[in-house]
């Protein structure tokens, strides 16, 4: 034998939500949850707005650089990850006066144009002694330092690109000369 519930579930009235179950009255929370303890409170939200321009992924950063330099370096990865022509991290929104250790994180961006050789890495910055530290920086070398968006930007589009072929080959005796062949032999004219 088969006994019903005496709670009844509650339901919508605004008529926008339809008849969607919603939760019962008691279990809706009073108040925000509290922040972590091991973390601490910070009264500015540090932002990286991330926008396309021209083909380039632009990572605009607000705040102070390092509040934002984990966030930054997370944004980076994921424009690569999506293959753009480039990637230009815009830093005119930074407080100048950034801590050396910020810097020194900001220029070990460099190892993502390593990693990613086909994709160049810029960075625009207004402060000097952050574009002669990032210069400096064996890491740093690797990326395109400048003083605004519009030229890194710029730098970036007229850098070379690189042009990868491939070939699809099937399981057959001839498979590896046809490999050797596409290796050893550079490449022609498209035969379509």
């Amino acid at each position: 034998m088969v006994q019903a519930s005496s709670i009844a579930p509650a339901f919508s009235t605004d008529r926008h939500a339809g008849l969607f179950r919603t939760r019962l009255a008691a279990h809706v929370p009073t108040a925000p949850p509290a922040p972590p303890a091991n973390r601490p409170v910070s009264g500015s939200r540090v932002r990286v707005r991330t926008y396309p321009e021209r083909g380039v992924v632009v990572l605009e950063v607000a705040g102070r650089l390092g509040d934002v330099i984990e966030d930054l370096d997370r944004a980076i990865q994921l424009a690569l990850a999506d293959g753009p022509r480039g990637v230009v991290c815009d830093l005119s929104a930074v407080p100048t006066g950034a801590r050396p250790v910020a810097v020194d994180l900001l220029a070990r961006a460099g190892r993502h144009v390593r990693d990613w050789p086909g994709i160049p890495e810029a960075v625009a910055c207004a402060d000097p002694r952050i574009r002669e530290a990032l210069a400096a920086h064996p890491l740093g070398a690797n990326l395109i330092i400048t003083t605004s968006e519009f030229s890194a930007v710029s730098m970036v589009l007229v850098s070379p690109t690189l042009v990868v072929e491939c070939l699809r080959i099937g399981p057959h005796p001839a498979a590896p000369r046809a490999s050797r062949n596409f290796v050893s032999h550079p490449p022609g004219p498209d035969p379509r």
